[in-house]
């Protein structure tokens, strides 16, 4: 499968369902579908989501958050 074939199979949902299961499962995934949040990211945990501070919050002891 060239490369402009694997861009359309991500792009175009009517070019995918038209491909054989096996040409499906030989289409290397979308890069955008590797990017996963982590689970404590997901669950809110104020740490897991910045090192760097921000306007709203400090994540230096004590922690303010505005």
């Amino acid at each position: 499968m060239s490369v402009s074939q694997i861009i359309k199979t991500w792009k175009d949902p009517a070019y995918r369902r038209s491909l054989s299961q096996g040409q499906l499962e030989k289409t290397p995934g979308h890069p955008a579908a590797s990017n996963e949040l982590d689970q404590e990211v997901i669950d809110g945990n104020p740490e897991a989501l910045t090192m760097n501070g921000s306007a709203i919050c400090s994540p230096c002891p004590p922690r303010h958050c505005l």
